[in-house]
């Protein structure tokens, strides 16, 4: 859709498909925009990003976590790496 960034769809799944940020036993849907591209050492989008790059970063985020915080949500790691994108 016209307007809309990259990252659109993304927070999109993330606010209105995931019920249960508790449920450790599925990868939950979590934000991929530039921040975390960038803290990723992604190369910037213009377009959109492939629903390949989508599931890639949440193994990526998965495997962050693991190795991070293995105890906290993954939401922690996709906040985390939101921030360090952003500086």
């Amino acid at each position: 859709m016209k307007g809309l960034g990259p990252a659109f769809f993304t927070k999109w799944l993330y606010f209105a498909a995931y019920d249960d940020p508790e449920q450790y036993d599925r990868c939950p849907p979590l934000i991929l925009d530039a921040g975390v591209a960038k803290a990723l050492g992604w190369p910037p989008v213009s377009g959109r990003w492939p629903s390949s790059a989508y599931a890639e970063y949440l193994d990526t985020a998965t495997l962050i976590n693991a190795a991070w915080c293995p105890s906290s949500s993954r939401h922690v790691v996709d906040y985390a790496l939101f921030k360090i994108g952003g500086r």
